[in-house]
């Protein structure tokens, strides 16, 4: 068991919390860098619940492509909160659980005399504290993989598997891929731990009969979009971009010698024909497979992209 803290030890504590709990302060209200992404995310939510729609003017993908379960977190917090902040209180909730949950099994199941030191150096680590400040989905995802693990650590190294413990952990492997596409290979990691296990095997089906159930409406809606049934739109539209970019660099290898080179070739180059960005209309078959064929520079529409950015820009600091 842990030993007993004594008095100087808990003073110790505070005042190694304290410190980074500064720092936290100053960045928050200092540094309202907040990322393309995140001004995407946390104006989708908010016209999720104020309009019924999965839109933003902001942000260079298509709207469609992000990951819904963050903008459906910060969405809640616009109700009550400006929308930089509303970000911001999504990600400080996330990493506050994840905090506590690392305090509790280093505390309860490492048994560590100094269990207190794992929680102090997630809360001091400068990027952790950088990150909590842009209204990204970074926070939210380590929270749910290490809520998943814990719960699979119950299941598997701790025998106490039943069909809750098995229930929830479906339920946040779902949420896990809805925050970021990639969580669905930890959750083949977990689904193969569960299924090596004799015990966990019996309980594996239902893990994955209720981490489909939620997928399920999410991939049709995705194929809605754009014609294919999906789980991870936004892997595939980054597949589609590199693929494009590798096609044109292929044949023109002196490219990247061009300083100007991501002013007539980047991801967010406009399309003037179609009045959209190239970057929105990459994930329509038939324009992508003719996209690709090209392999002149295109000429970017400096205003329209300027003023996207400032755009962008506007919206950071008027909240």
């Amino acid at each position: 068991m842990p030993r007993k803290i004594n008095g100087k030890t808990k003073v110790g504590i505070v005042v190694l919390f304290l410190i980074p709990a500064l720092f936290w302060v100053f960045i928050l209200f200092n540094f309202h860098d907040i990322a393309t992404d995140g001004i995407q995310y946390v104006t989708i939510g908010k016209n999720l619940f104020t309009k019924g729609e999965y839109t933003s003017p902001y942000g260079l993908p298509p709207d469609w492509v992000q990951p819904p379960f963050y903008p459906f977190l910060a969405g809640i917090f616009t109700m009550f909160l400006a929308p930089n902040w509303a970000g911001i209180a999504a990600d400080l909730l996330s990493f506050f659980f994840l905090l506590y949950l690392v305090c509790r099994f280093t505390k309860s199941e490492l048994k560590l005399r100094y269990f207190w030191v794992a929680p102090i150096l997630l809360f001091a680590h400068p990027l952790i504290i950088l990150i909590n400040s842009q209204s990204l989905t970074e926070p939210l995802f380590a929270f749910l993989h290490f809520a998943l693990f814990l719960l699979l650590y119950q299941v598997v190294i701790k025998k106490e598997a039943n069909f809750w413990f098995v229930l929830l952990a479906g339920e946040l492997a779902a949420l896990l891929v809805l925050t970021r596409p990639e969580g669905i290979l930890s959750v083949l990691v977990f689904l193969g731990v569960l299924v090596y296990d004799r015990k966990g095997r019996r309980l594996s089906l239902v893990f994955l009969v209720i981490f489909v159930i939620i997928l399920i409406p999410y991939g049709l809606f995705i194929k809605a979009k754009s014609g294919h049934f999906n789980l991870a739109p936004k892997i595939s539209f980054n597949k589609r971009l590199s693929l494009v970019i590798k096609n044109y660099l292929d044949q023109n290898p002196t490219a990247l010698k061009n300083s100007d080179f991501l002013n007539h070739y980047a991801w967010f180059a406009y399309d003037s024909s179609k009045q959209d960005l190239y970057s929105a209309l990459i994930m329509n078959d038939d324009y992508y497979y003719e996209f690709k064929k090209q392999v002149q520079p295109f000429s970017v529409n400096r205003s329209y992209l300027l003023n996207r950015i400032k755009l962008n820009m506007v919206e950071s600091l008027r909240v």
